[in-house]
């Protein structure tokens, strides 16, 4: 991963009890102020209010700097939850990892590939 781009991959539950770790996490690599924060959830078995709430502040966050977050692999329940909540047409969704780099890496072939509503599939690695 290059310095405009960094990577957090979630697993298991996105909750209350995982919130203090997601939020260290999500910050520390705000910090560093990528132009892309890329959010693996393709292991995120399912994500509460509380886990949504910090994804939203983290995209507030980094949009403010100029830059984009990106969730990459949501499917199954977690993706239910999005689209019910209508969050799959406020978040940038890509499918797989590579979609993501590839939207990344900001060309106008990416942007017109990957549209904000993107079908989710997720592609083994």
């Amino acid at each position: 991963m290059d310095a405009s781009r960094s990577l957090l991959i979630l697993r298991g539950e996105m909750n209350e009890h995982a919130l203090p770790c997601l939020k260290a996490n999500l910050w520390r690599r705000l910090r560093r102020r990528p132009a892309y924060l890329l959010v693996d959830c393709s292991c995120v078995t399912f994500i509460g209010s509380a886990g949504l709430a910090a994804l939203f502040q983290a995209r507030q966050e980094i949009q403010a700097c100029g830059g984009s977050l990106v969730l990459v692999g949501v499917q199954g329940a977690v993706e239910k939850i999005f689209h019910r909540a209508r969050l799959d047409q406020v978040f940038r969704i890509c499918p797989d990892r590579a979609a993501a780099r590839i939207f990344s890496a900001g060309t106008k072939a990416a942007a017109h590939h990957i549209p904000p509503r993107a079908p989710i599939r997720t592609v083994p690695e």
